[in-house]
């Protein structure tokens, strides 16, 4: 499977008890004990990845993420075995809170990945003694500040990601506190309300008086090259995202055919905040529509 940094950097893969390399004349050459082989064996059993950082290092990166195998509990401690891991990649995997104590001790790892995972703030706990941990990802998991509070000794810590996970601003105010580095990536959120500015000429159908929601998302969303599709491939002008703009602030005035008034109130209030963001040249409002675009949600609630 190709990753995108494997054609930036010259990594080794594993292959019957040898590493090898492209050829460099800064080429360093790394031998395994039986032990640590055996470890590297039952890692790839299980579907996981030992890849050199670069060929003119001796460091590791071990990668479950691409496995799709379950029990990663039971075979994380093999990574222990192996000398200067300081990348670890459990994404997506069903590792859990019995399997972080595995790695407790990984005094080189300096990334780890545990996105969309089962680990919750009793897991975090066992992170403590990582000093040289300086990315951490915990998107997508029941994380609370609760286990934020076990990050607070981490000083070298510089990026975590916390987005749709449990962890609250008071929480991430609180490590700010405890590491003035550091950087928390909360990820988008719609507001509730959407945002007061200055008026856009909202384009409707030739008779206004008779627009309609499926009438203005005709407009906007229907066909192969919509206004929408433009606008998120970066191939749209100024005028044609305030138009976007426009009709999403028009649809937030109508009622929907069913569903509670909360939830369209909500789904146009991020409609318009996305495009708000794009109105303002902030190139973050790309990533918010794709998602407030959502067709398929909106319709099973609201059509």
């Amino acid at each position: 499977m190709t990753r995108n940094r494997l054609t930036a950097l010259t990594l080794l893969l594993l292959a019957g008890g040898a590493l090898f390399a492209a050829e460099t004349s800064e080429k360093k050459d790394v031998k395994f004990t039986p032990e640590q082989q055996a470890a590297i064996d039952k890692i790839q059993a299980h579907g996981g990845l030992v890849l050199r950082v670069a060929s003119s290092t001796d460091t590791l990166d071990v990668l479950f993420n691409l496995a799709g195998k379950e029990g990663t509990d039971g075979v994380i401690g093999q990574v222990k075995a192996l000398p200067k891991v300081v990348k670890l990649n459990l994404a997506g995997t069903d590792i859990t809170d019995k399997g972080l104590a595995e790695i407790a001790g990984l005094k080189d790892l300096t990334h780890l990945h545990l996105e969309r995972t089962k680990v919750t703030d009793a897991g975090l706990a066992n992170l403590k003694g990582l000093a040289s941990l300086e990315y951490l990802n915990l998107y997508g998991t029941e994380v609370t500040d609760a286990g934020l509070a076990h990050l607070h000794g981490l000083k070298n810590l510089k990026k975590l990601y916390v987005w749709q996970s449990k962890a609250t601003d008071a929480g991430i105010d609180a490590l700010k506190k405890a590491n003035a580095a550091i950087y928390v990536n909360k990820g988008w959120e719609a507001p509730k309300e959407p945002p007061k500015e200055v008026a856009v000429p909202v384009p409707t159908p030739a008779k206004p008086e008779e627009a309609t929601i499926k009438s203005i998302m005709t407009l906007a969303h229907k066909g192969e090259n919509t206004i929408l599709t433009r606008v998120l491939a970066k191939k749209s002008n100024p005028d044609e995202i305030k138009q976007l703009h426009g009709y999403y602030q028009a649809i937030a005035k109508l009622k929907p055919a069913k569903g509670d008034e909360a939830s369209w109130k909500a789904k146009t209030a991020a409609l318009i905040a996305s495009t708000d963001l794009l109105v303002k040249g902030d190139e973050k409002g790309l990533t918010a529509l794709k998602a407030a675009s959502d067709c398929k949600a909106c319709h099973s609630v609201h059509k």
